[in-house]
């Protein structure tokens, strides 16, 4: 049995399952390592499946409505659930979601109904939410400033050091090609 903000869902021969993903994502490329990045713990999902009778068209009129259902503001309804599964699953809050079926079973005079209940702030997201995010630290440059602000707004230049010559500036390796060039006769 199954019920939604405390209306029973009708049909019989209900059947629930439940999953959840643990998501991961493979960082081995292509080596034959087993390093994973881990991607959190998915909503669980509760796969529903049912028969309602061909008398019973109104409860399956009704129980399409129910998944069609939106809020005041246009997203899809939420609904408290009560179910062992979902209980066992620590499942308290769902909403329809991808898929809703029904089809006709002639011979029995039945329609199969199948359809998914997502969990709503499922636990592990409300765990999520309560952890402290870590602040931002500032980040700062070692090292001194190029252009000095002036008092009125504009900027002045630094006076500049005269240029190193060619012997500074390349040190040793200078040195080294210049003794080269000379004893070639350069």
């Amino acid at each position: 049995m199954i019920m939604l903000n405390g209306q029973k869902v009708p049909g019989h021969d209900v059947k629930v399952r439940a999953s959840f993903r643990l998501e991961d994502k493979d960082l081995s490329g292509m080596s034959s390592a087993t390093d994973t990045a881990e991607g959190g713990i998915k909503p669980q999902t509760l796969s529903v499946s049912l028969i309602i009778k061909y008398d019973d068209k109104a409860d399956l009129t009704r129980l399409i409505a129910m998944a069609r259902a939106t809020d005041t503001v246009g997203k899809r309804m939420v609904y408290d659930i009560y179910n062992e599964t979902a209980q066992a699953g620590n499942i308290r809050k769902v909403r329809f979601t991808e898929n809703f079926s029904y089809t006709e079973a002639d011979s029995q005079r039945m329609w199969n109904v199948s359809f998914t209940l997502r969990e709503f702030e499922s636990v592990p997201e409300k765990i999520e939410q309560r952890q402290e995010q870590p602040a931002a630290t500032e980040q700062t440059a070692d090292g001194d400033t190029v252009g000095s602000a002036a008092t009125d707004g504009q900027t002045t230049e630094t006076p500049s050091a005269p240029a190193p010559d060619a012997t500074e500036m390349h040190g040793t390796v200078w040195q080294m090609m210049k003794k080269f060039d000379a004893i070639l006769g350069g």
